[in-house]
């Protein structure tokens, strides 16, 4: 009998002893996780996701909050989405360059998409976009996730600009829980 991974319950795996203590240093403060390639930072966010369920299960219109996995690449919007989806019960919703064009520049319909995924994969540009025409506010996020966060080195560099934003909010305006950067060791 072959078991295939979609037949094994979303809800099932194993953490090992480091990500359990990394999950549990990012639940209680803003982490940075320096593990190598094939280390499993992608599925301690997942983790970390599952650990903010009934904050993202309220409904948007009744104040519930999201979570946002910010990427670099495209390519890395689609594989990322697919991984939360896997293992959460969540609905996930992408954004990126090449889709949803629409959702992003349109502040009702990002309101619309919002409200129907409690999580949000997309590139780093259109999450400052957001920020910067007022589409969305900071601190509606439960968490928000910076894949390969190394790239807030760089001076124009999507993630440093949100960083910036993110270090003007005061601690009274509900200061979102930047919770867990990830980053590749180079």
């Amino acid at each position: 009998m072959v078991i295939r991974a979609s037949d094994v319950d979303k809800n099932f795996f194993t953490p090992r002893d480091y990500q359990v203590e990394l999950l549990d240093k990012a639940c209680k403060r803003n982490i940075i996780v320096p593990l190598g390639t094939g280390s499993g930072k992608t599925f301690i966010a997942v983790l970390l996701i599952k650990e903010y369920t009934a904050k993202l299960v309220v409904p948007w219109k009744s104040g519930g909050k999201r979570a946002f996995f910010l990427v670099d690449k495209v390519s890395l919007v689609e594989q990322q989405a697919a991984h939360i989806e896997h293992h959460t019960t969540l609905n996930v919703g992408k954004m990126h360059g090449h889709l949803n064009q629409d959702i992003w520049s349109e502040p009702a319909k990002f309101d619309a998409f919002i409200a129907l995924h409690e999580v949000t994969v997309l590139t780093a540009q259109i999450f400052l976009d957001l920020l910067d025409h007022g589409f969305f506010n900071m601190s509606r996020a439960a968490i928000i996730i910076f894949d390969e966060c190394h790239h807030v080195l760089g001076s124009k560099h999507p993630y440093r600009l949100i960083m910036h934003r993110y270090g003007q909010l005061t601690e009274g305006s509900c200061k979102a829980a930047v919770k867990l950067l990830l980053t590749n060791i180079q």
